[in-house]
């Protein structure tokens, strides 16, 4: 077992002992000195498959061109004058969410 799961089993523990002492149920938290288990804090690297890849480049190429689909909606609509385009927010502006 990797000493992540160890240390989320432990806490699990440890919360059902904690809330038993609460409950006087028992009298002492028999784990309270128990420390979590050293860890690497950086994690695994992990590289993308070939088809990982694909379909993320597929997914950033539909965002892509829903954001363009956006702007060339507020170019065409209404009439806006091009000083008001450039001073719109982009709080006011709504995308479809894909």
């Amino acid at each position: 077992m990797k000493p992540v799961t160890v240390n989320r089993r432990v806490t699990a523990l440890k919360a059902v002992l904690s809330k038993a002492v609460e409950w006087q149920v028992i009298q002492h938290h028999p784990l309270s000195n128990v420390k979590p288990l050293k860890v690497d804090k950086l994690g695994k690297v992990r590289y993308l498959t070939d088809e990982e890849e694909k379909r993320l480049r597929e997914a950033l190429d539909k965002h892509e061109a829903n954001i363009r689909e956006g702007r060339a909606t507020m170019v065409t609509a209404g009439g806006n004058r091009a000083a008001m385009r450039l001073r719109t927010a982009w709080s006011v502006i709504r995308l479809p969410i894909i």
